[in-house]
């Protein structure tokens, strides 16, 4: 079984998510998006309540900023924070509106939200001010991945719970989601979640569908595989 490794890897994920205005423990005058359940096609009772500490976040920035310009700053945090938490560029289309953000996971704590924020003002990011969100939105995540491809499927080496299969050409989101709903009736049901994303490498694009879960054996990955690759095929 040969592996190849593909490290530092930008990849981008598209994703529908419900999001909603955290209305707590951030700074005043400021817009903070949570999504209380971060992989919603995925069933799985340890998910969140609503306080424990948070999963997935948007801090809303008033501009776009360039990807040079966010990863000096996000390592200049890292250096002076004591607490831990990872960020990627974000962009989330809502009302037929674009907002730049920051997406935050693994933060330790609520209460770390708001020493998060003023460091990002101190590092010269402008946020945006407060707006009432509660809606659905399509989100698209760009961060880098350590992957490794075995078999024709790229597993995480940062999350073994993440796989990408090769979609092997591009399709809409309106076609992904009705194949996923396809599938999920005919095989597994609530068992994974799903989405859109593309890898970026060796000066080439591919399109790949992202799945998560804790729950899938080896037989159940080539299974979605070869569905989600008949489906693609025949649009």
């Amino acid at each position: 079984m040969e592996k190849q490794v593909f490290n530092n890897t930008l990849t981008i994920l598209t994703k529908e998510e419900d999001v909603k205005k955290l209305d707590h423990s951030i700074l005043p005058n400021t817009s903070v998006l949570e999504i209380a359940q971060p992989f919603p096609g995925y069933y799985d009772s340890s998910f969140i309540t609503s306080d424990s500490k948070p999963q997935t976040l948007f801090i809303l920035l008033k501009d776009a900023v360039s990807i040079d310009f966010f990863y000096r700053r996000i390592h200049n945090i890292k250096k002076y924070s004591d607490f831990n938490f990872s960020a990627a560029l974000a962009e989330i289309e809502l009302n037929n509106r674009k907002y730049h953000a920051i997406r935050v996971f693994d933060l330790d704590a609520y209460d770390k939200i708001i020493e998060l924020e003023k460091s990002f003002i101190d590092e010269g990011f402008i946020l945006k001010k407060s707006i009432k969100i509660d809606a659905t939105a399509m989100i698209r995540i760009h961060k880098f991945c350590n992957l490794e491809l075995i078999d024709e499927i790229y597993h995480s080496a940062d999350d073994s719970h993440f796989i990408y299969i090769p979609a092997g050409k591009e399709i809409t989101w309106k076609t992904f989601e009705h194949i996923t709903l396809k599938i999920r009736h005919n095989y597994l049901g609530n068992k994974f979640d799903a989405g859109l994303a593309i890898i970026f490498h060796h000066n080439n694009i591919e399109d790949v569908v992202r799945l998560y879960s804790k729950d899938l054996n080896d037989d159940d990955i080539n299974n979605l595989k070869n569905m989600y690759q008949k489906e693609i095929k025949a649009f």
